[in-house]
């Protein structure tokens, strides 16, 4: 399958560890001796170092897809921009996820419906699945994980409460000039709400 088409296997979004790795990569401009670092000092703060890695790995692959404004802002102490850069880089990184926050997220602000159910991501594998026909071959479980990813890290970050009612995101004038067309994956924003 296609990384266009992959879905993610790892839940949360390390914001801490990723905003220190953040501003360690705009020091060196090299991802590798952050790798390193991180790694020696344990940022994960998972103890089995196999599962250290292959966290640190994921969330490196995330932070790869921002740029350096977008990193910078990462960098930062403000904590709603922090999670707006993680949800950024998760829906660059999982385009089939940015596809579902555009479309299925911000019509339902649109349409004044704030309750995302969890069938609707079931709902929009299947029309996807039309045009993209490598879909079908997700297993059942990938598919069950994914889901479970996705609203696990809607709800961490805010944008989702625990009765699955969407919030919108509430991010300053900066960081929206900063994302730029890319605001269409932040709950209500690119829905007309703001």
């Amino acid at each position: 399958m296609n990384d266009r088409l992959s879905l993610p296997t790892i839940s949360g979004l390390a914001i801490n560890p990723a905003s220190w790795l953040a501003k360690r990569y705009l020091e060196t401009e090299d991802w590798e001796p952050c790798r390193k670092e991180a790694m020696d000092n344990n940022l994960m703060k998972i103890e089995k170092t196999a599962s250290a890695a292959r966290y640190l790995a994921y969330t490196m692959k995330l932070l790869r897809a921002l740029d350096d404004r977008e990193l910078e802002l990462l960098a930062s102490q403000n904590a709603d921009t922090q999670r707006a850069m993680m949800w950024l880089a998760f829906c660059r990184t999982y385009p089939l996820i940015g596809k579902f926050a555009d479309t299925v997220i911000n019509q339902k602000y649109i349409q004044h419906d704030f309750h995302l159910s969890p069938g609707e991501w079931n709902e929009f594998l299947s029309r996807e699945s039309c045009e993209h026909q490598e879909i079908e071959n997700i297993g059942k479980a990938s598919r069950l994980k994914a889901k479970s990813v996705l609203f696990g890290n809607l709800k961490s970050l805010g944008y989702l409460s625990s009765s699955n009612e969407l919030k919108e995101a509430m991010l300053a004038n900066e960081t929206v000039a900063a994302i730029g067309s890319d605001m269409r994956f932040f709950p209500g924003v690119a829905g007309g709400s703001r």
